[in-house]
């Protein structure tokens, strides 16, 4: 099935002048211009489509996992006694969803080969265009077909072939220790390596936004690649140290400790006038960087205010592939520590019930030192995935490129995640 959704701007529609819909704090409704725009649109089936494939197939993951666990034996005391437990875990994502504007056909390509796409409206009067298929753009084009900028035609389907895998391995060890005084140790502790690949993660709210939301090279066949959410190495230290000083209540101290690697984000172009050249109709900061080979590369003109010697500084310092399209995932955002602390006591409470009191701090890193246990990540534009640092367009007469401006990445402080938080409580088990 599908959904129409008419689509009108302010400016043709309704004026220049800003219609305001909160007037004394309240919704006062959509506006007749808007409304009637809406429906003039409708009528003349220029409103934008948002569709689902009749014969879209359930994605699934096809799981393959191998677990070992050992306790070990060894004469020493301190080597004996360890809970070890070794997991792989693969996954292959099949029939994984995928969204393509129908629009769009290819007329062309870009300086380093990728496709140059515009739209075509099949209805338009004096147009006999053909659709192909999904993929395969439209047939029996006349210039009446090209409209240069209609509403998109989201369509939702599955991806072709792969649609990318996940990895997992981690190792797990874990002893408790009893010690004459009445100390007790428990330790825990683990390492995983983590690989996720995937194609359009489909995490956005509405149809256009996940067709526009996703890094790409061919916006009609999106590539795979690390996903946004993926860590590749993970720490963990867990400790709790326990005694009873009062017969029958505990006393607990809790630290986990934790160490892992940065989120992986990909280096594309600033949206504007490349999402313009290329016939994104996204218009987003989402389309991999081409990086030159050097300042005399064929495929690039540089103009008077590109910064070369940083540009190519920063791509030698990321070690990116110059003469090539970046793959996705080419930054990796900075590692991240944690550590928190929580001090227990058990107290008496009514009957048999026991209450317990405690007292979490969390981020102690950051209560000793402020420029500690900060959490950063790379300040991304459009989309969370990618970070946009070079202004482009196309030169058609020659295809080539003009690099116009250069703008480095910048790690920021997660303010929120960086804090240290101190929490009393008071918890009764009954």
């Amino acid at each position: 099935g599908a959904l129409g959704r008419a689509q009108a701007t302010q400016t043709a529609a309704c004026g220049a002048a800003p219609y305001n819909v909160l007037a004394g704090g309240s919704f006062t409704g959509i506006p007749d211009c808007v409304l009637d725009a809406a429906q003039t649109q409708a009528l003349n089936t220029a409103g934008a489509v948002n569709a689902t494939d009749p014969n879209i197939e359930l994605a699934t993951v096809t799981r393959y996992s191998l677990g070992l666990e050992h306790n070990t034996a060894f004469e020493s005391e301190f080597l004996s006694d360890w809970n070890v437990r070794f997991d792989l875990i693969y996954g292959d994502l099949n029939d994984q969803y995928d969204f393509l504007d129908l629009t769009l056909q290819q007329i062309g390509q870009a300086p380093d080969g990728r496709p140059i796409y515009d739209q075509v409206d099949p209805l338009k009067v004096g147009c006999d265009a053909v659709f192909n298929g999904l993929r395969e753009g439209f047939s029996n084009l006349s210039p009446e077909c090209y409209v240069g900028s209609v509403n998109q035609d989201v369509f939702l389907t599955n991806r072709p072939g792969s649609g990318g895998n996940t990895f997992t391995a981690s190792i797990q060890l874990a002893k408790a220790f009893d010690y004459d005084n009445g100390w007790s140790l428990n330790l825990n502790g683990g390492y995983s390596y983590n690989e996720s690949e995937v194609g359009n993660p489909g995490t956005s709210f509405t149809a256009a936004e996940n067709f526009r939301a996703v890094v790409a090279t061919d916006i009609v066949n999106v590539p795979v690649g690390p996903s946004l959410r993926n860590t590749p190495h993970n720490f963990v230290l867990n400790t709790t140290f326990s005694k009873e000083f009062w017969s029958g209540y505990k006393t607990s101290i809790t630290a986990f400790m934790q160490y892992r690697a940065g989120s992986p984000v990909s280096v594309v172009y600033l949206g504007g006038p490349f999402a313009g050249a290329i016939g994104d109709t996204g218009g987003r900061a989402r389309n991999l960087l081409y990086v030159p080979i050097d300042e005399n590369d064929p495929l690039v003109n540089f103009g008077s205010g590109f910064d070369t010697d940083a540009f190519f500084s920063w791509v030698d310092k990321e070690d990116m592939k110059r003469g090539a399209i970046q793959k996705k995932g080419t930054l990796d955002e900075e590692w991240s520590s944690d550590l928190d602390i929580r001090f227990q006591q058990e107290i008496p409470f009514f009957g048999e019930a026991k209450a317990k009191f405690y007292l979490d701090i969390e981020n102690v890193l950051n209560l000793l030192d402020t420029d500690y246990g900060r959490k950063r990540f790379i300040a991304t534009q459009d989309i969370a995935s990618a970070v946009g640092v070079v202004a482009a367009g196309i030169d058609i007469p020659t295809n080539t490129y003009n690099y116009t401006s250069f703008t480095a990445p910048v790690q920021v402080v997660d303010t929120w995640d960086s804090l240290y938080r101190i929490q009393l409580g008071i918890r009764v088990d009954f």
